[in-house]
């Protein structure tokens, strides 16, 4: 039976052209790599080189045989790479999400349920997380609504409701409440990286111009100092006080959104504590 070494080797032979520079860059003695080269004419059966007092050279057979084994070769690794990412998938959890905050939920809560698991998290709209939850993607996704597949399982995961951000002396400051069509038609400042939300105000607000901030530091430094309407929710309400700047909640119900942790039957059967624990809730 062929060696993988000595076809590793004969390989390396055929690309580097002589032993001794084969020898030096596989870190293995010249004599070693020769007797390697011979047990491999053995395994094959057939003469591989042609061989002169001081020159070794691939002959008709070592050509073909170099040819081949390069093919193998090349199996191998996509046979290693993918048994590979079978066994990274089994260790790790990879999250995607539609909005920034219930991404944190749901790292406290793998952490404490799969410890040993590592976590993999990426904020999209919701068709890729929809596709990318079939495709095998994402383990789970979460979703601003309660999908209607039912070859999906669909858990409750937390509440999140949007609010306008006011400047001190806005118009509108002082109002108990806002509609999106109350503001349409303003010049707002937005973070980039708030997932659906994003899509959800160019939706509602389709004649507001808004300036985008890629950078999160940029944004809050821009937001202070600028006399223009932001958005924030509750539950950045809830971790950090508003300084110059009013929360007047939005009344549409798409500003008020639930949200779903979904998973296909076979992440549930693989990840059952989720379904267990949020049951309980």
């Amino acid at each position: 039976m062929i060696e993988f070494e000595h076809l590793f080797q004969f390989v390396a032979f055929g690309m580097y052209g002589t032993l001794s520079k084969t020898a030096e860059i596989l870190h293995v003695s010249q004599p070693t790599l020769t007797r390697n080269m011979k047990l491999l004419e053995k395994e094959f059966g057939v003469i591989l080189f042609a061989r002169s007092k001081n020159h070794i050279a691939l002959n008709e057979n070592g050509l073909l045989a170099i040819k081949e084994a390069r093919k193998i070769l090349s199996e191998i690794e996509v046979m290693t790479d993918k048994v590979r990412q079978l066994d990274r998938s089994r260790h790790t959890l990879s999250l995607g999400s539609c909005a920034p905050y219930p991404v944190m939920d749901f790292v406290r809560l793998a952490t404490e349920l799969y410890p040993s698991q590592s976590l993999t998290t990426e904020l999209r709209s919701t068709e890729p997380l929809l596709q990318g939850l079939r495709d095998g993607r994402y383990n789970v996704i979460i979703l601003p609504f309660k999908p209607t597949d039912s070859a999906l399982i669909a858990l409750p995961f937390g509440k999140e409701s949007l609010y306008f951000n006011l400047p001190k002396g806005h118009p509108q400051e002082k109002s108990s409440s806002l509609s999106f069509s109350d503001l349409d038609g303003t010049a707002m400042i937005v973070y980039s990286h708030i997932g659906f939300w994003k899509d959800l105000i160019k939706e509602t607000m389709p004649h507001s111009r808004f300036l985008l901030q890629d950078q999160r530091d940029d944004f809050f430094e821009l937001e202070k100092a600028s006399s223009l309407p932001s958005f924030i929710t509750d539950r950045v309400l809830s971790e950090e006080p508003l300084k110059n700047r009013t929360a007047v909640p939005i009344v549409d119900q798409s500003a008020q959104i639930e949200y779903s942790l979904v998973m296909t039957k076979k992440m549930g059967q693989r990840y059952p504590l989720f379904t267990k624990w949020l049951k309980q809730k």
